[in-house]
């Protein structure tokens, strides 16, 4: 299991994820996920959709998270 501290973005916060965990998860710049908070357990889910579902793609994009 990865751990994370919970950064300050400008007015924001946001949590750094691994390579790691961006390559097996195929994720790219632009990539849109949705948030799930399970507030029974404390747990937050993190899934990415998948490109058709994806409404907003930005351009030029970036290379993808491979080494």
């Amino acid at each position: 299991m990865k751990k994370r501290k919970l950064l300050r973005i400008g007015n924001s916060y946001g949590l750094i994820l691994p390579k790691e965990i961006l390559s097996k998860l195929h994720a790219q710049y632009g990539d849109t996920f949705e948030m799930e908070v399970k507030e029974q357990t404390g747990e937050l889910i993190i899934r990415k959709i998948r490109h058709a579902e994806s409404a907003y793609r930005p351009t030029p994009t970036r290379p993808p998270l491979t080494s």
